[in-house]
C-alpha cells in the first residue's frame, strides 16, 4: 500500500505475518450516532516460499475462521465489541471474509481507537436539537512521547483506517473534515493525511476529524457506550 497513513494509523505496529489481503473498512452510520463496522477481507493468502510453510499459514487462518476467531474479529472484541458477526465469502484459498461490529455509538468507539493506541486526544459527539457533530482530535504519533505499538490483533482492524469510509445509513452529511464527501453527501472518505490542512492540525502534531449531520427524526434511541 503506496499511499501515506493517518495521523492515528501511523502508530500502529503491523503485524509481521505473511498473509497477503485486500482489505476495506467502512462504518454504517445510523442518524443516532451508533456504528456498523464493517471489514472485508478478500483474497487471503499467504506468500511464503515454501508449500508447507504456505500450507500452515493458510490452515490456521481456515481454523481461526471456523471459530469465528481471526484476528479482526478478535481485534473488534479488545475495542470492546460485544456483538461480532463473521461470514465467509470463499472457504478456499484465497479466502473471502466480511466482519461485522455492532452496538458502539461513535464518539466512544473514537474514544476506545484512542485508549487502546496509546494516544491522547477526544472524541465527542454533541446534539443541537436535531444536528449532531463528531469531533475526533488525536495526538500525532510522531511526537516523541508517544510510541505505544499495537498488537496484531487491533493492527487487524485499525491498520486500515487510511481508506476508511463513513456512510450514513438515514441523513445526509452538512459539513466535514478530514474526510471527502461524496456528490450526494453520504459518504464521508478519509483524506490522505499528507495535506495537511488547517482541518487535520496545523502544528502538525495532531489530527483532527468533524462530521455534522442532521437526524431526521425529532428523537433519537439511547446510545450505547
Amino acid at each position: 500500500m503506496a499511499r501515506h497513513l493517518p495521523a492515528i494509523i501511523v502508530v500502529l505496529t503491523l503485524s509481521a505475518g505473511c498473509l497477503l489481503k485486500d482489505t476495506t473498512a467502512t462504518w454504517y452510520l445510523n442518524a443516532n450516532g451508533t456504528v456498523a463496522w464493517i471489514v472485508t477481507e478478500s483474497d487471503v493468502r499467504s506468500d511464503a516460499q515454501a508449500t508447507v510453510d504456505r500450507q500452515n499459514e493458510e490452515d490456521t487462518y481456515r481454523l481461526a475462521l471456523e471459530r469465528r476467531d481471526q484476528p479482526v474479529a478478535r481485534g473488534f472484541r479488545a475495542l470492546g465489541f460485544t456483538d461480532v458477526r463473521t461470514v465467509v465469502l470463499r472457504r478456499e484459498v484465497p479466502f473471502a471474509v466480511r466482519t461485522e461490529a455492532r452496538g458502539m455509538a461513535i464518539d466512544g468507539l473514537g474514544l476506545r481507537i484512542l485508549q487502546r493506541s496509546g494516544l491522547a486526544g477526544n472524541s465527542t459527539l454533541v446534539r443541537d436539537g436535531n444536528r449532531y457533530i463528531w469531533s475526533f482530535t488525536a495526538r500525532d504519533p510522531h511526537a516523541p512521547d508517544v510510541t505505544t505499538p499495537m498488537d496484531d490483533d487491533l493492527s487487524a482492524i485499525l491498520g486500515d483506517l487510511d481508506q476508511l469510509k463513513v456512510v450514513i445509513t438515514d441523513s445526509r452529511f452538512e459539513t466535514a473534515n478530514g474526510f471527502e464527501l461524496s456528490s450526494d453527501h453520504r459518504v464521508a472518505t478519509m483524506k490522505d493525511s499528507t495535506g495537511r490542512d488547517g482541518a487535520q492540525g496545523a502544528d502538525d502534531t495532531s489530527i483532527t476529524l468533524r462530521l455534522v449531520w442532521v437526524a431526521v427524526a425529532t428523537s433519537s434511541p439511547s446510545r450505547p457506550h
